[in-house]
This record gives structure tokens, sequence and C-alpha cells, in this order.
């Protein structure tokens, strides 16, 4: 795996966070914005489908490198974690890549998830650089 993704172009994720309750993606993006790690991705916030989160909205990251994208997610399930005692039943993230639509869900910050979801969201740039050779 190397340390650029395919054709070093940014990959651009989506994240919603599923059976959410009222205020959540505003948090889920102020903990992002004060993580070193999270802020590097530039996220934002934008509107969504209404059953994803409790506003209807998601957060769009940009992200250069595979441990940039690891540490997103690494950030991203622990704010999830932070969260568990005031969580709604169910309550995960969901996470996409943009272009191939790839997506992972996450349900808390363990190591095995984390890299469960990086590998599900680099199969595609795996299979990109398979075909070059």
């Amino acid at each position: 795996m190397g340390d650029g993704l395919t054709g070093e172009r940014t990959m651009q994720v989506r994240v919603a966070v599923v059976n959410g309750a009222p205020g959540d993606a505003e948090d889920l993006l102020r903990w992002l914005q004060t993580d070193l790690a999270g802020s590097r991705t530039e996220p934002s916030l934008t509107g969504g489908d209404a059953e994803q989160m409790g506003t209807g909205e998601i957060i769009l990251a940009g992200i250069a490198t595979t441990v940039a994208l690891a540490d997103f997610l690494l950030v991203a399930s622990t704010w999830l974690d932070a969260r568990r005692g005031r969580a709604t039943p169910g309550r995960r993230l969901s996470i996409e890549r943009l272009g191939d639509r790839t997506s992972v869900t996450i349900d808390g910050a363990s190591e095995e998830e984390v890299e469960r979801a990086l590998r599900e969201l680099l199969r595609a740039d795996e299979r990109t650089e398979g075909e070059q050779e």
C-alpha cells in the first residue's frame, strides 16, 4: 500500500451519522476541525438525506494519502465512542467514497473496525493498481 492514493488524486468521502440525533453532524464537524488529523481533510457540512442524520446533513472531506484516511477514520470513530453514553440506539457512521461509491459503516473505534473500514475504502485503489501493471 503506497502513501498516495491512485493517481495522486484526493479521495472525497461523505460521512453520515446513521440513527443520529439533531446536532450530531455539527458536533462531529467540530470534533474533526479541532483534531489536527481531522482538520487536514478540510471537512465541511452540507445537506444530505434526511434519514441519515437528525438534521439531514453530511460531512464532506478530501483525503490525499492512505495515512490521512486512516487518521480520519480513527478521529471520526473516536467521536462515535466518545458520544456512546448519550447515543441514540444504533448510532453509527456511514462513510462513502465518492466516485466509486464504496461505502463502509463504523460502529466503534476498535482497531479492527478502523482497519476493516480502511481496507474497504482502499479496495478500489488496489484494483486500479493491479490493472496498471
